[in-house]
């Protein structure tokens, strides 16, 4: 089995709640980390951790029921599992901003190796799972999006500075500020140019691989009606071959 998620993101919140008391607490969400891909199948997605078999975490709603803080998203990450003959599970990622602390502000601590090097490794060929990745965006129009009835889903659709945050930081989150947190897959099994092309494009499909990512990393021409081009994609994987050649013969 591959590597599984790598590391721990972790994010430490405090200050006071929306019912006026003190709070600390740690968001277990990066919990839901992907798992490994194994030697005949793909990694589960959001799996866990495999060291803590009975981990969950809480729904978004009870998050936002006990702490000060308002989801924008949480969900699967589009090529955050390493890529592989069996693809590792994919990772996920957190955005929220503070909401209905009388404080206003929230307390953040980070702490989260794996951002310079992917941790999640992969075996036999297969590559490695996403790095770890944290923005903090000052001074958002995320309220005014609300108030215009649009709720923004990904970071280019918030203005406002974006800072992003190295391995360890302590601050602030002032009442306009979001952030957002993407913990990492597991990694791939195998050599990516062996995956069935069918699965490649079921990926695609599905939001699990990008189109950029399966045509660079397993070889797999997606057409316009969603589905591998066989001759595209045999000429693709041939092409990558010879440029992995040629990379060994230049080393």
């Amino acid at each position: 089995m591959s590597v599984c998620e790598g590391t721990w993101d972790l994010a430490l919140l405090a200050g006071v709640d929306q019912r006026g008391g003190p709070f600390v607490t740690m968001l277990c969400d990066p919990i839901a980390g992907g798992l490994g891909a194994r030697v005949d199948r793909d990694g589960v997605n959001s799996g866990g951790q495999n060291r803590i078999p009975m981990g969950r975490i809480a729904d978004v709603e009870i998050n936002e029921f006990s702490f000060p803080m308002l989801y924008l998203w949480r969900r699967e990450e589009t090529d955050s599992g390493g890529p592989g003959r069996y693809r590792g599970g994919l990772g996920a990622s957190s955005c929220f901003i503070p909401h209905d602390s009388p404080d206003g502000r929230v307390h953040l601590v980070v702490s989260s190796p794996g951002k310079a090097l992917p941790l999640a490794h992969g075996l036999c060929g297969g590559y490695p799972a996403n790095n770890s990745y944290d923005v903090l965006v000052r001074g958002t129009d995320v309220r005014k999006q609300f108030v215009a009835g649009q709720i923004p889903g990904s970071l280019q659709d918030i203005a406002g500075h974006h800072d992003e945050l190295p391995s360890h930081v302590e601050t602030d989150l002032e009442p306009d500020d979001v952030y957002y947190t993407h913990w990492q897959g597991g990694g791939g099994f195998g050599d990516p140019l062996f995956r069935d092309p069918i699965a490649v494009a079921n990926d695609v499909a599905g939001l699990r691989v990008s189109s950029d990512a399966a045509r660079n990393l397993y070889g797999v021409v997606i057409d316009n009606d969603g589905c591998h081009d066989p001759i595209a994609t045999d000429s693709r994987r041939v092409e990558l071959r010879k440029a992995r050649a040629m990379h060994s013969l230049s080393e």
